[in-house]
């Protein structure tokens, strides 16, 4: 996957909340997939992902390090409702793949809480209205999955912003 480019030198990454989601076993992730593979089979579709501290600490360590280590790098996680040290924590478990906290990125992440199907017209009216230092689009809702992220890059890429 390649980054996409907004304007000027940001890129814009597409993400979702969380790669592990019930629903998406058997539908998005393969049946054969192991658990400890669905993080890079997510970072095939998207290249960031929102998890809260606490989600991200309870991982397996060694499992996280491995899939880490196999990340793209363009890839990114945007931490939730951590604290200083664990977002330092995390900084250092995650290296070049730390986006940051959303807490601290204000108007450079926009969260979307979208509903099935996607209304593209709504869409793009509010994809027009991304500030200009925007990097980060993150979907969340019932049923979005990265399957969806891809029609949302496509409208972003059609739009010229992506």
């Amino acid at each position: 996957m390649t980054d996409s480019k907004v304007s000027g030198n940001l890129v814009l990454r597409f993400g979702c909340r969380g790669w592990r989601d019930l629903q998406w076993e058997g539908s998005y992730y393969p049946d054969d997939l192991p658990g400890d593979w669905q993080l890079g089979y997510y970072a095939n579709d998207c290249d960031c992902v929102l998890v809260s501290g606490e989600e991200l600490l309870a991982e397996d360590p060694d499992q996280l390090t491995e899939a880490i280590e196999d990340l793209p790098d363009g890839f990114r996680f945007l931490i939730s409702g951590a604290d200083s040290s664990t977002l330092s924590e995390i900084a250092s478990k995650t290296g070049q793949h730390y986006g940051g906290s959303i807490e601290k990125l204000e108007d450079e992440i926009q969260l979307f809480d979208v509903e099935l199907p996607l209304n593209m017209r709504e869409l793009r009216a509010e994809l027009e209205k991304l500030p200009e230092n925007c990097r980060f689009l993150v979907f969340r809702g019932n049923g979005v999955n990265p399957y969806v992220i891809g029609q949302v890059r496509q409208l972003a890429e059609l739009m010229g912003i992506a």
